[in-house]
Formats: structure tokens, sequence, C-alpha cells
């Protein structure tokens, strides 16, 4: 009952979580683009406009409830279950926000739901009886790995890999994955009846609000340098990735005990994977509704 109740809250979290960051990515699009030398200027003009500001809103009662999910199930589940939430994003952003899509982005779409259906139906038989077990280095290593990785990304001249919006997404993505591994962390090693003062001593805690913070400010990077679908497509496999993966190393998640499990297990994440690089594959003359570009808010870095 329990791991009904946390897919069904990862599920939930992940519609929450699209349609903020849907608002945050039509707002800040048409912000004065952001800088780090004077990120107080930067600051008051996203704070000044009120559609971001509840696109913000939503996606952290989307991470509460996330955080819900992650109690009640393994974390490789919770992502799985997230994992189509490209697929959600395109409906969403296609119904509620007038986009249109691209053949790419309708094919990239279809992959990815598919991959949501084999996941899905990977979970039947699924026993949750057993304790995740991690050590704290195993852990801290993941969590620092995907942070200095997604450092990187940032780096001039990493942009010539991919679209800047795909690179800045995908760099979001790494730091949002090890936040949500620093939480199972400290969700998994703290002991039973645990009060506030053993979460205020958890480094866990720390490294979560760390990644966590840095992330969303590489998100709103991500958001003012494409399409919509591009970026949050990009940010979102990657978020997937790297907590489905540490599950299984990490956490010691277990796999299908069956074969047909396994291969659905496999190949749906395969094929949402898929999608989620097609869509960020789009280029910027294909892509429907490009962000607007946005003038500096005279704070060049």
């Amino acid at each position: 009952m329990s791991l009904l109740l946390g897919l069904a809250l990862a599920l939930l979290s992940t519609v929450v979580l699209d349609v903020g960051y849907l608002m945050q990515q039509r707002s800040a699009a048409n912000l004065p683009a952001l800088r780090a030398r004077h990120p107080v200027a930067a600051l008051h003009a996203f704070l000044g406009a009120r559609s971001w500001l509840l696109g913000v809103v939503l996606t952290l009662v989307g991470w509460l409830v996330y955080l819900a999910a992650l109690s009640l199930a393994d974390i490789s589940l919770v992502q799985a279950t997230s994992a189509g939430g490209i697929a959600i994003l395109v409906v969403i952003a296609v119904r509620w926000f007038g986009e249109r899509l691209s053949p790419s982005e309708r094919l990239g779409t279809a992959l990815a739901a598919v991959g949501l259906l084999a996941l899905g139906l990977s979970l039947i038989g699924y026993d949750d009886s057993g304790r995740e077990q991690a050590s704290d280095l195993d852990v801290a290593l993941w969590v620092g790995v995907s942070a200095a990785l997604a450092l990187v990304l940032l780096a001039p001249g990493a942009a010539r890999l991919a679209s800047a919006a795909a690179v800045c997404g995908l760099s979001a993505g790494l730091l949002f994955g090890a936040g949500d591994v620093a939480t199972k962390g400290l969700l998994v090693t703290l002991p039973s009846g645990l009060g506030v003062a053993d979460v205020l001593a958890s480094p866990f805690l720390y490294a979560m609000l760390a990644v966590y913070g840095l992330g969303f400010v590489v998100q709103q990077l991500a958001f003012q340098r494409g399409a919509a679908v591009v970026a949050i497509g990009v940010m979102v496999a990657a978020t997937n990735v790297s907590p489905i993966v540490a599950g299984l190393v990490v956490f010691n998640d277990p796999l299908p005990n069956r074969a047909l499990g396994l291969v659905l297990r496999i190949g749906g994440f395969a094929l949402a994977l898929a999608g989620s690089a097609l869509l960020a594959r789009v280029s910027e003359g294909e892509a429907t509704a490009p962000a607007p570009t946005a003038a500096p808010v005279g704070v060049a870095s």
C-alpha cells in the first residue's frame, strides 16, 4: 500500500513540477538576462515577476510531494515513475500553455510515453519489504561527483556540445539529481525515531540545500536560453538519470526478479531517455516556441 501511495505521489509531483517549470520558463524568458557579477539586481528583476514567483511556489510544492514519495518508495522507482515527466510536460505545454509541437518533439514525446508505460508494467510484482541501505561515503561521493560534473558543463566552451539551453538544462538536472540523492541519503542514514537535532547534524542536509540552490540558479539560465520543451526536457531527463542509477549503485535498490520485468525496466528506461534526447536535439530553427532574447540587466559576468 505504501508503495502505491509513493508512486501516486511521484506522479502528482511530476505534474505540479511541470506546471511550475513552464510558468517559470515563460516568465524568465522575458526577464532581463541573468548574470553573475551583480546578483542582487537580477534577483530584484525576478522577484518582481508574479508569474515567475507563482511558478517557484508550485515547484516547491511539487518538491515537497516528491519528498513524501521518497519516504514511501525506493528512489529508483520514484524516479522511474517521474521519468515520464517529459511526456506529461508536453501535454501540459500544448493543452494549458498553447505550445505547438514540431515533428521531432512529437516523436520524442511518443518515445517517452511508451517508455513510461513499460516502466509502469515493470513494477508489477515488485517487493518493497526490504529497507534501503547506503554508506555515508558512497552518498557523499555520488553527490560530489555529480555536482562537479554539473559545474564543468557551465565552463566556457561547453555550449558547443549542444544548445545553451540543453547544456544548462543538463547541468541543472545533474544538480537536482544530486540533491535527490542527498535527500534520500538523509532519510536512509538517519536512525529510526530521528529528531530535529539529528537532521541538523547531518551533512546531507546542507549538501542537499547547496546543490538544490545552485541547481535552481542554473535552471533559470536554461529557461532564458532556449525553448521550454528543450530546456525543461533535458533537465527532467538528467534529474531522473542520476537518482535511478544511484538507487541501484548506492542504495542497493533491487532489480525486477523476472526476465520480463527486467526487460521492461531497462527498455522503458532506454525509451524514456531516447525520447528526452530527441527533444534535446531540437534545433533552434525547428523549435516552435523559442525564448525571446532577454536584455541584460546590467550585470554582465
